[in-house]
């Protein structure tokens, strides 16, 4: 497979990815269907713009120029005595966009509200009760129900922290209970994993039972495990910033991240603006049944004329350092002359061979530049992450 990448890389915990559909109206009921609070979101232009707004600190993020709203609204209505619903009130709620998910108390009560669309877990706003009149109770956030290391001990995505599970309301309709997801190793969003009750009083927003034996047993096991990722963290770091070699062992994903890492740790230290875009090719074994694909990638990144000249990195690499210069003359009797001007070709490829290469090449029009399997690229000192565990939240356990 290729693989491009047009940024450089910054070391981060590890994070998986995740998906918002757009915001949408929401109609939520009592347990008993006494009331229902209907829910409109903010007006957004798309879940993009909103994205790209943020990331630019421009507020509100993604709002149509023509809307009024900053915050979602709610709606909260009853039944009479007839079976009617009769309008409460239409209010503000704290949420930007709008919230994840809503629980409504029994007879329009109360109700309570979880998480902020697009970034659940962040903020002031990850539990907030409110009274019948739609006044805010308690606002409560993660940091503010556990400690910063349990928090950062979750699970997390690119926007949010999968702090929690479906919620709930307790059988008398007085409680609200939150399954907490207990922190996982894992690398995958923990939708599956152990998770414990945690109870919050609609009537004052307090939660219940943060004292009990079991969040005491669960706590102590959630720090081991924050111990095992501060280690992982610690190394991670170690790796990232120590000097890289070829890799030893046959591992797709470990050759791309190595020719990737070959290009931003070499050559002129670029600016933002003049960061190339990076394709990685790897040629896999010639016993690998899926060969054939990777000697078409291989054939891609020979052949394919540049989007942009002068602004392209194409760092191509094998185990098989025999296979990947038969391939590459074969491929290079096919390249018409200077097709890939403008595009620079880094190889890895030992003494043996390079001769063969720079001659197969030589009519190209690309910038050739043979690496050594036996260079070493130490990271560059702009990269490197300051390992002080004292500023990782999950490394302060007590």
């Amino acid at each position: 497979m290729r693989r491009i990448l047009l940024c450089l890389v910054i070391f981060s915990s590890a994070a998986v990815a995740d998906q918002w559909m757009p915001a949408t109206k929401q109609i939520h009921e009592s347990t008993d269907h006494s009331a229902r609070l209907t829910v409109v979101p903010r007006d957004l232009g798309s879940p993009l713009a909103y994205f790209q707004d943020k990331v630019i600190g421009r507020e509100p993020a993604g709002a149509p120029a023509s809307s009024k709203m900053t915050t979602a609204i709610a709606t909260l209505e009853t039944r009479d005595a007839s079976g009617r619903w009769v309008m409460s009130w239409t209010k503000p709620l704290v949420n930007e966009v709008a919230p994840v998910d809503v629980l409504v108390a029994n007879g329009g009560s109360g109700f309570v509200t979880f998480d902020n669309w697009h970034s659940m877990g962040h903020g002031p706003n990850a539990i907030v009760t409110y009274d019948r009149q739609g006044n805010v109770v308690r606002a409560l956030a993660l940091d503010g129900l556990f400690p910063a290391w349990f928090v950062a001990a979750q699970t997390h995505s690119v926007s949010s922290i999968w702090w929690r599970g479906k919620p709930r309301i307790s059988g008398d309709g007085t409680t609200a209970i939150v399954p907490i997801r207990l922190p996982s190793t894992g690398e995958s969003l923990a939708t599956d994993g152990p998770t414990l009750d945690l109870l919050i009083r609609l009537s004052d927003g307090q939660p219940v039972g943060l004292a009990n034996q079991s969040w005491r047993a669960a706590l102590a096991q959630a720090a081991a495990t924050a111990r095992k990722m501060c280690r992982a963290q610690r190394d991670q770091i170690t790796e990232w910033n120590s000097p890289i070699t070829v890799p030893t062992k046959w591992s797709e994903p470990t050759w791309h991240e190595y020719l990737r890492e070959i290009v931003l740790r070499s050559g002129p230290t670029p600016t933002e603006d003049e960061t190339p875009a990076i394709a990685t090719t790897v040629l896999r074994p010639s016993s690998d049944r899926d060969f054939q694909r990777s000697v078409k990638w291989l054939k891609d990144a020979l052949t394919e004329k540049p989007d942009i000249p002068d602004f392209e990195v194409r760092a191509i690499g094998s185990p098989d350092y025999d296979r990947l210069t038969m391939e590459i003359e074969k491929i290079a009797r096919t390249i018409a002359p200077r097709r890939l001007k403008g595009v620079e070709l880094v190889v890895v490829l030992d003494g043996a061979h390079s001769a063969r290469v720079r001659a197969a090449l030589s009519r190209s029009g690309a910038k050739l530049r043979i690496v050594s399997p036996t260079e070493s690229f130490p990271q560059r000192a702009e990269r490197m992450q300051k390992l002080d565990l004292g500023e990782l939240p999950v490394c302060q356990v007590p």
